[in-house]
C-alpha cells in the first residue's frame, strides 16, 4: 500500500508541476500583453490567465486531489515570475498508519523582461523528399530571408540562432 501511495504521489507531484510550468508560462505571456496597462492591473491580468491555465491542465490530467493552491510572484527587477503549487492528495492505503493525505507542491520561473536577448532554433527537413520540386533550395532560401532579416531588425548581437538538422532523427 505504501509503494502504491507513494507512486501516485510521485504521479501526482509530476502532473502538478506540468500543470504549474504552462501556467507560469501563460502568466508571463499575459503580463507583457498589455503595456499601456498599470503594473497592478499586469498582474491582475496574468495572475487570471496563469490560474485558468493552471486549472484547465490540472482538470485535463485528471488528477483526483483537493483543490490545489497556487500563487504567483512577479518580480520586475529581476524580470521574472514566480509560481508555487501545492495540493493535497488522499491516499488508497494510509490509513493503516493513520496518514490518510500527502502534501504535494511544486515551483516555477519563467522570464519576463529585462532581456533582450531572442534565441532561435530553426529545426529544417533534411530528408531525401525536400530535394524533389525545388523544395531544399526554398527552404534554404525561407531561412535564410528570417534570419537576415532579424538580424537586419534586431542586431547579431541580440539574436542566437541554432540549427537542427533531421530526416528520420535529429542529426
Amino acid at each position: 500500500g505504501f509503494a502504491i501511495d507513494g507512486q501516485r504521489a510521485f504521479n501526482g507531484k509530476s502532473q502538478l508541476q506540468h500543470s504549474l510550468d504552462s501556467a507560469v508560462l501563460m502568466a508571463a505571456k499575459a503580463y507583457y500583453a498589455d503595456p499601456s496597462l498599470d503594473r497592478s492591473a499586469r498582474e491582475a491580468a496574468a495572475r487570471s490567465a496563469g490560474t485558468a491555465m493552471f486549472n484547465r491542465n490540472h482538470n485535463e490530467f485528471g488528477l483526483r486531489d483537493a483543490a490545489p493552491v497556487i500563487t504567483f510572484h512577479f518580480d520586475e527587477a529581476a524580470g521574472t515570475v514566480d509560481a508555487r503549487a501545492s495540493s493535497v492528495m488522499k491516499n488508497l492505503f494510509g490509513g493503516v498508519l493513520n496518514r490518510n493525505t500527502t502534501k504535494i507542491g511544486a515551483t516555477a520561473q519563467a522570464a519576463i523582461g529585462g532581456n533582450n536577448r531572442l534565441e532561435i532554433a530553426l529545426i529544417l527537413d533534411n530528408s531525401t523528399s525536400m530535394f524533389s520540386s525545388n523544395r531544399m533550395t526554398l527552404m534554404r532560401e525561407a531561412a535564410a530571408n528570417f534570419t537576415d532579416s532579424l538580424f537586419d531588425r534586431y542586431g547579431h548581437e541580440s539574436i542566437k540562432v541554432s540549427v537542427v538538422p533531421w530526416a528520420t532523427t535529429v542529426n
